[in-house]
């Protein structure tokens, strides 16, 4: 049993690149209240927010969206409600893209942006590219003080509080490239060396390092793996990177505190009901599983204790129409009680199961849904669904 589970709402990265969108956390104040939820994932988009490489985010064009995000913060903390800030994607400036137009764009290094045969409309983004500098004295590592600093603590001039910086979202899945060259050097789309977990290792470093300078403050999270069990050149199964991650983490010699919280995102646990007693017959839980994989090897939150590691979830959810192909379902609003009662089950698993071991926050995407992405606890339009009655009806821990 997981007794001090946090419970947590993740908005999405437009609050901050359209500050008073549905995502923005003042839009969703009242839906916080109304749910009795404690926690607030928010977004730090790098690209929107730092447009120019010459300009600091709170002295150039996107300074507005700054400005949105201390308000954001600062409200947050006003309210009671510790944040999770996710820093997110990186600018073209910083990644060398910039000097593409969006002709050469649609061609390049499309091998690392999408399947082979796949319309390259769907090729990742430009600002998915990792940087080659990712030392704390590269771009990166600016973008992560300034982060750190502008909303620690201990910083007489912030602009509000962070409790836990999560420094990218879903490596795994979204930064690219996943793998080196293709082994067959007649087709570019072969299979190649796994290298994402060399990368996310330095970011990991890069950010304690600057931590340290900041006596901890704010704590560090990550890696935020998508719990994907896909594998292909662009996006690799959670299992794989993790144990990637540690293998390259204990090369390192890196070593954790109880100021760095390993997050994972379980939407796949919530949408098919995985583990003990799951509806489905699917009872191997993917949060339980990560948790395994980190014991006697990760030394963070909460006690820096490699043999009881803690995980939290930041993102995840049952989206609509997975609930609907899932359970065999057509009727809406019955596909709406599903989504309400799995949401339920994930909380009940982590907070009374033993696949609740070590988790120690629950999350789900949005409030208000999205379009592409129907996992929110309210309709479009804000109207709550029954899962933001279920969900407003779990403890509110912490």
């Amino acid at each position: 049993m997981a007794g001090d589970l946090r419970r947590c709402v993740a908005m999405g990265p437009a609050g901050v690149i359209q500050p008073g969108s549905n995502w923005d956390y003042m839009v969703n104040r009242s839906l916080y209240a109304g749910s009795g939820t404690p926690w607030a994932r928010l977004w730090a988009d790098w690209p929107t927010m730092q447009p120019e490489a010459d300009l600091a985010p709170d002295a150039g064009s996107g300074a507005f969206r700054v400005a949105s995000l201390d308000s954001q913060v600062a409200q947050a903390n006003a309210d009671g409600r510790p944040v999770v800030l996710t820093a997110y994607r990186f600018p073209r400036w910083a990644n060398d893209t910039a000097w593409l137009t969006p002709e050469q764009d649609a061609t390049y290094q499309l091998e690392d942006r999408k399947s082979e045969g796949a319309d390259s409309a769907g090729r990742k983004s430009s600002s998915y590219k990792l940087p080659a500098d990712l030392s704390a004295n590269g771009a990166w590592g600016r973008w992560i003080d300034w982060l750190m600093w502008r909303y620690n603590r201990n910083n007489p001039s912030r602009k509000g509080v962070v409790t836990a910086l999560e420094i990218f979202n879903e490596p795994n899945i979204q930064l690219w490239p996943q793998q080196g060259p293709s082994l067959d050097p007649a087709d570019p789309y072969g299979a190649g060396p796994l290298t994402i977990q060399r990368a996310v290792a330095t970011m990991f470093q890069t950010a304690q390092s600057i931590q340290a300078r900041y006596a901890g403050e704010p704590m560090l999270a990550g890696p935020a793996v998508g719990d994907s069990t896909s594998a292909s050149r662009v996006r690799t199964a959670y299992s794989t990177f993790t144990r990637a991650l540690l293998d390259e983490l204990a090369v390192r010699g890196f070593t954790a505190d109880a100021r760095f919280v390993w997050t994972h995102h379980n939407y796949t646990d919530t949408e098919y009901d995985q583990g003990a007693g799951s509806q489905l017959g699917r009872t191997t839980n993917r949060a339980a599983h990560v948790r395994r994989l980190l014991t006697g090897r990760w030394r963070g939150w909460p006690s820096a204790d490699v043999n009881a590691p803690g995980v939290w979830l930041t993102e995840g959810g049952a989206r609509l129409d997975v609930a609907a192909k899932n359970f065999s379902l057509t009727d809406p609003a019955a596909i709406r009680a599903k989504q309400a009662e799995l949401i339920a089950r994930n909380w009940d698993r982590m907070y009374l199961g033993a696949d609740g071991a070590g988790i120690g926050m629950v999350s789900v995407y949005l409030f208000y849904t999205a379009m592409g992405f129907d996992c929110g606890l309210c309709d479009l339009g804000g109207a709550p669904r029954p899962s933001y009655t279920s969900w407003g009806r779990l403890p509110a821990i912490q």
